[in-house]
């Protein structure tokens, strides 16, 4: 179970990927930037990343997403579903792999 303070964000998603479809309630912890994707079994599966190493921090609110192995599409999908609005893209790594810096669209922002 993960153990911080989510806010809900939306009762169900569809994310689609290349190589699965992710489904569940979308939820943002602030203190940590962390976007979770609550399974209906109750297990959790933390979909953003921590680019610290790299030298970036999100503002509040938002959150880095990576788009690189499992996660390829993923920025995509959040995009399609309205919980996510990209607000820079990054190049980290040295793959130069891709990121993105995204705002998260809370339910009284308009969904």
């Amino acid at each position: 179970m993960y153990p911080y303070t989510l806010t809900p964000i939306a009762s169900r998603v569809e994310l689609r990927l290349p190589h699965v479809t992710l489904t569940g309630a979308l939820a943002y912890d602030p203190a940590f930037s962390a976007l979770v994707l609550i399974h209906d079994d109750g297990e959790h599966h933390v979909l953003s990343t921590v680019l610290l190493a790299y030298g970036y921090l999100p503002f509040f609110g938002e959150t880095f997403i990576k788009d690189w192995t499992e996660h390829s599409g993923l920025t995509d999908a959040l995009v399609m579903a309205g919980v996510v609005s990209v607000v820079e893209r990054l190049t980290v790594g040295p793959f130069d792999s891709r990121a993105y810096r995204v705002r998260v669209l809370f339910p009284e922002d308009g969904r």
